[in-house]
């Protein structure tokens, strides 16, 4: 009776925390953060293209990686938006759901992998550092490409865990594993090798199992990854490009080789050690700045989870027998290892560490509470609820000092200011030839397409760059140099330039951080 009790106590506590979970990752995601992120927006508008026209920005039909900015992005998230534009339209909602789903998954995923690995406790604990991590709470409300990646590989992980009790389970590692390659450029390298890490340790603890389920689940990892090392072919001058009408290998103008060296392993490590610590890459979109990627100081019980970890992995290795906590360590070392050869590593770049790290710090928490519970009977209860005052402070920094904040950054309005300075500009007000003017830092060129729905032909037809490699002119808008971009008879530009603007002559109308400004040819 007492353990049908303590059960049910758990399955009460694991509903209550991924609720609060997923309810609080749902309010009003669509518009907070308010506006569109720059990648965000360029990944939304190669769904709309694909969707619409069936091929990229780049003319591409549905190629495996996008061009996008021409050092490219990850396709998976745009083509995961395509059933839902299909069904909400050229929305923000069906834009963020991929993004918003994952993260949710990824939820039930952490806790399904500590409950089998340790106990209900300690994975109570972690599900709720996940749910109420300003980092995973961030990357679940907008919608860049590399935000799906921690969730995919999460769960990828799990299910390889069971593939170790269960080998039929390795054929679902193996599809989100596959998935994950296309979700971020940096766990190319990653998956191949934590997978090999992970089947050696497997090996030498005589848990490893060769059966038609493993080599079924190869097949399907190489199967999923064969267009994305035809791509890497292709980009290193191996083979030409492919762009037949129902998959496409591109070649981009630019590779990102750039951002991996190994002249530096130590230097880089410690620039990823660094950003574990300060939890901030000086980006406003990628951290809470009052309160990091998982608040300020709670990270130090980190220490206590990998230790843990780390001493069931040399007694797991001693003794040749397989322990899946031990297994922990696996992705964690494999992303500061990735870390190593990162030059200029940011949040973005090394996200294969975060929820890693987010894990490691709950059962630290867990580690400490079991320990003063055996003198204080009540040490859980006011953790938790310590947990969740903290969750509380951030909910409010988030609703509203870094609501407004983000706004500005993004240009919240600027959707409603493009619709209306195309009216002016189809309008019998506007004289011959006019031009609608700004600067790229008011409406961004990925912005302007995902708001105006610009057919991929036009965009290429009319797109001129200057001479800086910046975009010049596109479609019936011109970019301008001046900062403040008040130019021509039409302009969009920042809402506090009103003033100057009538000053000019010019009638204006705000759209929340940007506005119209224009002059009557009548």
């Amino acid at each position: 009776m007492l353990e049908n009790f303590r059960q049910n106590k758990y399955r009460f506590l694991f509903l209550a925390i991924m609720l609060l979970g997923v309810i609080s990752r749902g309010v009003l995601f669509w518009k907070i953060p308010g506006g569109i992120n720059n990648d965000e927006a360029f990944g939304a508008y190669e769904a709309y293209a694909l969707l619409n026209f069936g091929t990229d920005s780049a003319g591409y039909h549905f190629p495996v990686y996008l061009e996008t900015w021409g050092s490219g992005m990850s396709a998976l998230n745009s083509y995961l938006m395509l059933p839902f534009m299909a069904v909400i339209g050229k929305k923000i909602l069906a834009v963020r759901l991929p993004s918003f789903i994952t993260a949710c998954a990824s939820l039930f995923a952490a806790h399904s992998l500590i409950k089998r690995m340790i106990n209900e406790r300690a994975a109570l604990i972690v599900l709720l550092m996940l749910a109420i991590s300003p980092y995973h709470y961030m990357i679940s409300r907008w919608s860049m490409d590399c935000n799906l990646a921690p969730g995919l590989l999460l769960i990828g992980f799990y299910f390889f865990i069971r593939g170790a009790e269960e080998s039929k389970f390795y054929i679902i590692s193996a599809v989100f594993y596959g998935l994950s390659l296309y979700a971020y450029i940096t766990v190319l390298p990653y998956v191949p090798v934590l997978i090999l890490i992970m089947l050696i340790y497997l090996a030498v603890t005589r848990k490893l199992k060769i059966d038609k389920y493993g080599i079924i689940a190869a097949l399907v990892l190489f199967v999923t990854a064969l267009p994305l090392m035809l791509f890497m072919a292709v980009n290193y001058g191996v083979i030409k490009p492919v762009n037949t009408a129902f998959i496409s290998i591109p070649a981009l103008s630019a590779m990102r080789g750039a951002e991996v060296s190994f002249e530096a392993p130590l230097w880089n490590l410690k620039k990823t050690i660094m950003l574990l610590v300060t939890q901030s890459d000086g980006v406003y979109s990628n951290a809470a700045d009052k309160y990091g990627m998982y608040y300020k100081l709670i990270p130090i019980f980190s220490v206590a989870g990998i230790i843990y970890c780390a001493v069931k992995l040399i007694k797991s290795i001693i003794k040749r027998e397989y322990d899946a906590a031990a297994m922990l360590l696996f992705p964690f070392g494999v992303s500061l290892l990735q870390g190593s050869i990162i030059i200029n590593v940011n949040i973005n770049r090394i996200n294969s560490i975060h929820i890693p790290m987010i894990i490691f710090i709950g059962l630290g928490i867990y580690l400490f509470l079991n320990y003063v519970n055996q003198y204080f009977k009540y040490a859980y209860a006011l953790g938790g609820a310590v947990l969740l005052f903290v969750f509380a402070l951030f909910l409010r920094f988030y609703f509203t000092e870094y609501r407004i904040n983000i706004a500005n950054i993004n240009n919240e309005g600027l959707e409603e200011a493009i619709e209306y300075a195309e009216e002016l500009y189809l309008s019998e007000k506007t004289a011959p030839g006019t031009r609608i003017y700004t600067t790229r830092y008011a409406a961004n060129y990925s912005k302007l397409l995902f708001y105006t729905g610009m057919p991929p032909a036009e965009y290429l037809a009319t797109k001129v760059y200057q001479e800086d490699g910046q975009v010049k002119t596109l479609g019936h808008y011109e970019y301008v140099d001046d900062t403040e971009g008040i130019y021509g008879d039409i302009c969009i530009t920042y809402a506090e330039n009103e003033e100057k603007c009538r000053e000019m002559g010019y009638t204006t109308k705000v759209f929340d951080t940007v506005l119209v400004a224009y002059r009557q040819n009548a």
